[in-house]
């Protein structure tokens, strides 16, 4: 999963779906990456976004990839500057991820698919320049310039997420990569946005925020209080595998 490929001699993670192959603002001027810088659009409107950040249209902005809820987008490769943090000494060694809003003002949110596809870049990022998944590495653009950006973005959920993905609970995986029948494990796909992870298999355990969207193996199974319950390979809890989908 944690790969990087070239495109036309730039270098993107191997996540991106597409490439905008149009001219954008970025200068060579590199140093080496310590952070990730999270955006907002500002608008609905996938096109119209990458459009600005193009040479021709003159507005001198860009960024790294654009990432919405289907397609994560290559715009400007890693090791050239992207102008999208309002200082350009950030630029220099940050890399910029802009997320389509699926809901205008005032919310400026996005869609859960966004979410998703986000966790798994900044994870595949942060694993391949060696960042924590945290604060220290992972910011808002409002952080370095007078701006709301990234809006309506949890990001405290975001790194909550791509830590998850890091660290394996989380993933895609392929049907060579499925448990064997017997083996102890399974594969289910969470598809509600609103299942809490609890700390023990029942509905008296507190919970500890909500499962992110995706797949995770389940270590053991227990039956209480009317649900199935999987324990996450990462330890972090229990879920009810009643509100998910298994891979057979």
């Amino acid at each position: 999963m944690f790969v990087a490929k070239r495109v036309k001699g730039d270098l993107f993670s191997g996540l991106i779906t597409d490439v905008d192959e149009e001219i954008m603002n970025s200068d060579q001027n590199r140093l080496d990456i310590d952070t990730i810088v999270i955006h907002h659009n500002g608008g609905l409107s996938d096109e119209g976004a990458r459009s600005t950040w193009y040479v021709s249209t003159g507005h001198g902005t860009s960024a790294h990839y654009q990432v919405t809820p289907d397609k994560i987008w290559g715009c400007v490769g890693e090791e050239s500057v992207a102008y999208h943090a309002g200082n350009y000494e950030v630029n220099q060694r940050s890399i910029g991820i802009e997320h389509l809003n699926n809901r205008g003002e005032p919310d400026w949110t996005i869609a859960e698919e966004t979410y998703w596809n986000s966790a798994r870049l900044i994870a595949d990022i942060c694993n391949r320049y060696n960042l924590p998944i945290n604060g220290e590495a992972i910011h808002p653009h409002r952080e370095f310039t007078a701006t709301d950006c990234p809006g309506g973005i949890d990001l405290k959920r975001l790194i909550r997420m791509a830590a998850e993905i890091l660290a394996g609970d989380s993933f895609q995986v392929s049907k060579e990569e499925q448990p064997r029948d017997g083996d102890g494990e399974r594969l289910v796909r969470v598809v509600e946005d609103d299942l809490y992870i609890r700390t023990g298999p029942g509905l008296a355990y507190p919970d500890q925020g909500f499962c992110p969207l995706g797949t995770f193996t389940i270590m053991q199974v227990e039956e209480a209080d009317g649900y199935t319950w999987g324990l996450l390979k990462s330890g972090r809890g229990w879920i009810a595998l009643d509100y998910t989908e298994e891979i057979k």
